[in-house]
């Protein structure tokens, strides 16, 4: 039982580690602790603590099946945290979604949407933030590799948008014109 426990504790801090590299070669650092659950993986709103289901990497509905991914996904939504007033821009509002809507997730299997990421970016405007800011961390901020892997999966302009703000936004550059798509 014990050398569970440890493997447990091991993986979980090189998930953690990968992450925080990830997080590093864009530009962030969150102070976090991070914990397991039996749970569905979580995020604190006082973006102290992260609760993660080493199963949920096994989602078809999130945008990567990994445990990395699921761990960006709830720093995605630190990031929200950090940062509330993205909530009331209203570019971002026109890409996201109204993210000041409450939490109330719709968990009914979606349809595959060119204009979201994931099916799991349905779920609520935050999540759709999140998933594109996990997939953003976890390809290091590269547009290349991210716009490659958009039209493989055949995802609509306005996904790349919003890969496109969160980069302009990570880079303190602010969006001027919706709608016109800075060259990379």
């Amino acid at each position: 039982m014990g050398s569970v426990r440890k493997a447990g504790r091991y993986m979980f801090q090189r998930v953690r580690e990968e992450a925080d590299e990830k997080l590093a070669e864009i530009g962030l650092q969150f102070n976090y602790r991070l914990r397991k659950t039996k749970s569905e993986s979580w995020s604190t709103r006082n973006a102290k603590m992260v609760y993660l289901n080493p199963e949920d990497r096994k989602s078809s509905l999130m945008a990567d099946e990994s445990e990395l991914h699921v761990l960006l996904h709830e720093c995605g939504h630190i990031f929200v945290a950090k940062h509330k007033s993205i909530k009331n821009d209203p570019i971002v509002l026109g890409l996201f979604g109204d993210m000041r809507k409450p939490y109330r997730r719709d968990l009914s299997r979606k349809e595959d949407n060119p204009d979201f990421i994931s099916h799991y970016a349905q779920v609520h405007p935050e999540d759709n933030f999140a998933e594109v800011f996990g997939i953003y961390a976890k390809n290091g901020g590269n547009l290349k590799a991210i716009r490659t892997l958009l039209r493989k999966k055949r995802k609509s302009r306005k996904v790349l948008r919003q890969f496109l703000w969160l980069h302009r936004f990570l880079n303190g550059k602010r969006w001027t014109a919706y709608g016109k798509n800075p060259r990379f």
